[in-house]
């Protein structure tokens, strides 16, 4: 046995540091994996025709997509679905996607699947403008609706959807989500440069439907009910530096085509 030198112990620090265990990575679900999480079916039936609701305010996208998606959702009841039902679901101005799970739960949604990269806030984005100013203030309450979600209140789980995957399950038309993707990436072919955000600029769209490798989905910010993105273009604005991969599957009520389900009322809509 010898003394160890200085450069000895830091050598060895050294091979600590990189030899420290990684985060794991968050499952990969592709198509097979993605429908037994949700429990639906691999036939395909035709989608759904789904409103297109505007959003009233800045901050509200992700409640305009709870109100466009509730009405074809499995619930216990078939009751309309308003506006200020949505809102007084949801509880809060600073929309977090578990907030926009914990709201379909609340109006009676069934069967839906929330998946995610983190199960909580990640802290490097208090580095993005996005969500400098509210990160702190949100931080405690996104934890205590993690913890309650993984309790069993809401299914949750610590997954991303694979490109394929998802738009398999969206062409069997079983299928809407909500997903959360980075404005500028989005709308980044459709757009001038300079008329986009700098930086990362988070927003939810419905995804209703896909032929191919064209996805149909509405936009709550969009003047346009319809609109198609190209597989590949979504998936980059989906899997960008902020989003989390955040996604909510949400199993249509297969049903529903024997049955009339309340329309949106467009009174509802302020």
């Amino acid at each position: 046995w010898r003394t160890p030198t200085l450069r000895g112990l830091r050598q060895s620090l050294s091979v600590t540091r990189r030899t420290k265990p990684s985060v794991e990575e968050p499952l990969q679900l592709d198509a097979n994996g993605l429908r037994k999480a949700l429990q639906i079916g691999s036939d395909l039936i035709a989608s759904p025709i789904v409103d297109h609701v505007r959003q009233q305010r800045a901050w509200d996208c992700g409640l305009a997509c709870v109100l466009m998606a509730a009405p074809h959702a499995r619930r216990q009841k078939k009751t309309e679905v308003k506006w200020h039902d949505v809102e007084k679901a949801c509880g809060t101005r600073s929309v977090w996607t578990v907030d926009l799970a914990f709201a379909l739960r609340a109006l009676g949604c069934r069967d839906f699947l929330f998946l995610t990269k983190t199960t909580g806030c990640d802290p490097s984005y208090a580095r993005l403008a996005f969500y400098r100013r509210d990160l702190g203030a949100d931080s405690t309450r996104i934890q205590s609706l993690f913890r309650r979600a993984q309790q069993g209140e809401v299914s949750v789980k610590r997954a991303v959807a694979t490109r394929d995957g998802l738009l398999e399950v969206l062409r069997s038309g079983r299928v809407l989500a909500i997903a959360l993707v980075d404005l500028r990436l989005l709308h980044a072919r459709a757009a001038r440069t300079s008329l986009l955000p700098r930086s990362y600029t988070g927003h939810y769209v419905l995804l209703v439907g896909a032929e191919g490798d064209r996805v149909r989905y509405r936009d709550p910010a969009a003047d346009r009910a319809e609109l198609v993105i190209d597989a590949d273009d979504l998936h980059r604005a989906r899997v960008a530096h902020g989003t989390d991969e955040d996604l909510i599957l949400v199993a249509v009520d297969t049903a529903e085509a024997a049955e009339a389900l309340p329309p949106i009322r467009a009174s509802g809509v302020r």
